[in-house]
């Protein structure tokens, strides 16, 4: 008998659904104002006592958008497998999430359509979750991203998940998501959509807040874009058993050497033979596994060139304007080859120059010229003009425009 320990992490809550295939024997959540880990230990301490001993227990924690990101991979050839994927992926995590100085962990890629998908969540949140899962006597199934086990507890083709300052909007088809889009929270009235699923609104007469734990703790099997900490465990394991029997293998053989020279003799040549055999055996795996490799390293290098002649300017004005301060309005926006100018429209035009400092794609944001007053609609607002350049360009190098100015307004 299986039970499982679904955990929903929200960005000041966890919560935690305990069940027994889709049976909920309970569930309850807690505020994470001292850690998300000091919450889930409180958890555990709640759940009614003897629950462990009936049968195996496994814990699967279901992160939310706030401290998680599910991307479409861009750039990746079309015919590259999972495992050129994930070693794409594990090599340059910088090139497709965002970092905002803090360590990354990446799951397994999952292909959807044309595109493969992957997710990323912040290394110190994962490892604060699994060493208290560990602390209460218990393991880690796996991580998953809440936006990709909505569809299993939620009807509707359009999902909606508040967390923190992050909305994330889920298109589904058929019953699974087809397409995520993760933004920022555009004021506290809007609230997470989606009708329960009759089984989701059994429970506390179906509060969305349950959705997520009760997800990974139905779930059926295991979803493809997760964080599995034990397979590198598992594989250790596997390591160690192989290499006591290849110890208690050579002490048995030296045994019969000793003792019955004959029988050594001949038991020694038979085993030669078989070792000889699997050595070959071993050695047309390795060439396979280093031809893998090269072509996965040639990959690599063709997406890390094609990455390094391009810029994204949609990421760019996307930074822009998620920094820029409320009410806030650019009126032009031009680039060339070393970085670009903006004409902005601001109640406060010297905190547009603060917000840009927290942009990563840019570098030394400056206010050309003087800043002018202007009224519109009643309200009184600061022209300011603003020059950037873009990191690890020579200021002193000759001005070579790429493109086309880019007229935009943020509200």
């Amino acid at each position: 008998m299986t039970f499982t320990l679904g955990v929903g992490i929200a960005h000041d809550a966890v919560s935690l659904v305990v069940a027994r295939g889709r049976r909920v024997s309970w569930y309850g959540e807690q505020p994470a104002d001292d850690g998300h880990g000091a919450a889930f230990c409180r958890l555990i301490g709640q759940v009614p006592k003897g629950w462990r001993r009936r049968g195996r227990t496994r814990v699967r924690i279901a992160i939310g958008p706030a401290n998680c990101q599910v991307k479409p991979l861009a750039r990746i050839p079309a015919n590259a497998s999972a495992l050129a994927v994930s070693q794409i992926v594990l090599t340059g995590v910088e090139r497709f999430f965002l970092r905002n100085g803090m360590p990354l962990v990446t799951t397994d890629p999952e292909r959807r359509g044309d595109a493969w998908w992957a997710a990323a969540f912040p290394k110190p949140l994962v490892d604060e979750l699994q060493a208290a899962v560990e602390r209460c006597g218990l393991s880690v199934s796996e991580f998953v991203p809440v936006v990709g086990m909505l569809a299993s507890v939620l009807e509707g083709e359009r999902l909606i998940w508040a967390d923190g300052q992050v909305l994330a909007e889920v298109e589904v088809h058929n019953g699974t998501w087809t397409s995520l889009r993760r933004r920022r929270r555009p004021e506290a009235g809007v609230e997470s959509v989606g009708r329960p699923t009759p089984a989701l609104a059994a429970l506390d007469h179906g509060h969305l807040r349950w959705a997520p734990a009760f997800a990974a703790a139905t779930a059926r099997g295991s979803t493809r874009i997760a964080l599995r900490p034990g397979s590198a465990d598992a594989a250790r394991r596997r390591s160690n058993v192989v290499r006591g029997l290849a110890v208690a293998a050579v002490l048995i053989a030296g045994a019969s050497l000793i003792s019955v020279p004959g029988f050594a003799a001949w038991y020694t040549g038979a085993k030669a033979d078989r070792m000889l055999d699997s050595l070959q055996t071993a050695a047309a795996q390795i060439a396979r596994a280093n031809y893998e490799l090269q072509r996965v390293s040639a990959q690599e290098s063709e997406i890390a060139e094609f990455a390094a002649s391009r810029r994204s300017f949609t990421e760019l004005l996307g930074s822009l304007s998620i920094a820029m301060p409320d009410s806030t309005a650019m009126t032009s926006f031009h680039v060339d080859s070393l970085g670009g100018t903006a004409l902005v429209l601001s109640p406060a035009g010297a905190a547009v120059l603060d917000a840009l400092d927290s942009v990563p794609s840019i570098a030394l944001p400056q206010i050309v010229g003087a800043i002018s007053r202007q009224t519109m609609n009643g309200a009184a607002l600061e022209r300011v003009a603003l020059r950037f350049r873009f990191p690890g360009q020579d200021s002193h190098a000759p001005h070579r425009p790429t493109l086309a100015s880019v007229a935009s307004e943020r509200r």
